[in-house]
């Protein structure tokens, strides 16, 4: 066995570790005011499409939203969009 009691040891500094890897990935907490504008953008003035992909996800205000589900519930909009799209078109 290697003895390595006197080794040198060195203390890392945790919190500002955690700090660095919270910037760098940003995915803890809610999203920003801006980011919940955009998802009424992209229901292109359809509420109501918001509403329903928000209450699909639990939510129940755009301002609850984890950035973590942020892409997705983006994503199920511009879906759902572009289904009721289709369905106008074929009303022609």
């Amino acid at each position: 066995p290697i003895d390595d009691s006197q080794l040198p040891t060195k203390t890392i500094d945790v919190d500002h570790v955690e700090q660095n890897s919270r910037v760098a990935t940003d995915q803890s907490g809610k999203i920003t005011t801006q980011q919940a504008k955009r998802m009424f953008a992209i229901a292109k003035g359809e509420q109501e499409i918001v509403r329903q992909v928000l209450n699909e996800y639990g939510y129940q205000s755009s301002t609850e939203v984890d950035k973590v589900k942020y892409d997705k519930i983006c994503a199920r909009i511009e879906a759902l969009v572009a289904e009721a799209e289709r369905g106008e078109a074929n009303d022609m």
